[in-house]
């Protein structure tokens, strides 16, 4: 289940670091630890809470392979889905 973005909660994360652009790493871990991923609303607010600009947040989120700019969706129907033996054998008639 995918947790809606709040500016307030962001807000509340980004200043439990002390709105420092050194804790911006730190502060990245806390928004994939709460969402699971960093939206593009979420670089905008960040970048403007801590005085940077939106390139120098999402260069730090491209740059680390941890962060996501989307959310990860898993289709766990075809994850666990067993092959059909009948197809297998078709090919081989």
């Amino acid at each position: 289940m995918e947790i809606r973005y709040d500016a307030a909660i962001a807000s509340e994360i980004i200043n439990n670091y002390g709105a420092a652009p050194e804790m911006l790493v730190q502060i990245l871990v806390a928004f994939v630890e709460r969402y699971s991923y960093i939206s593009e609303e979420a670089i905008r607010q960040i970048a403007s809470e801590l005085n940077l600009s939106r390139a120098e947040v999402y260069g730090v989120v491209s740059f680390y392979h941890d962060f996501r700019t989307h959310h990860r969706r898993v289709d766990i129907a075809s994850r666990f889905a067993r092959p059909n033996p009948a197809r297998r054998w078709a090919a081989v008639s």
